[in-house]
């Protein structure tokens, strides 16, 4: 059986201050920089949190949150990222999410002026 692993990461093209704080499984939304993002558990519950990682390299600040393998399903991410759209982002690229595992980007305009937040998801 084909692991399934939910994993989600964020980054901002902006010089922004090291995320602050850590991301609980059961958070409505996380921070990046400025910025407010819904979490996973605003659209489809709780799924156990399995890892997480912040950090900034040449201006971009990032946050890497991965979820257990099995625990996230793909309409959990379809779910989530129609969420996302409605929310106001548009997909950037890896728009197919027919197949057994997938990329994909959102888009937003940061509230920093001149800056983008993307949204990176990968489910495998």
């Amino acid at each position: 059986m084909k692991k399934k692993l939910g994993l989600l990461s964020v980054l901002t093209v902006m010089a922004a201050v090291l995320v602050c704080g850590c991301v609980s499984s059961k958070d409505a939304s996380f921070k990046v920089g400025n910025d407010t993002v819904p979490s996973l558990y605003s659209v489809v519950g709780e799924r156990k949190l399995n890892g997480q990682e912040s950090g900034t390299d040449n201006g971009v600040t990032s946050l890497k949150l991965t979820y257990k393998g099995g625990d996230v399903t793909k309409d959990d991410i379809v779910k989530y990222a129609q969420t996302l759209q409605a929310q106001g982002y548009s997909v950037t690229s890896g728009a197919d999410t027919t197949k057994d595992s997938f990329d994909l980007q959102l888009g937003k305009q940061s509230v920093d002026a001149g800056s983008v937040l993307l949204m990176d998801i990968s489910y495998q």
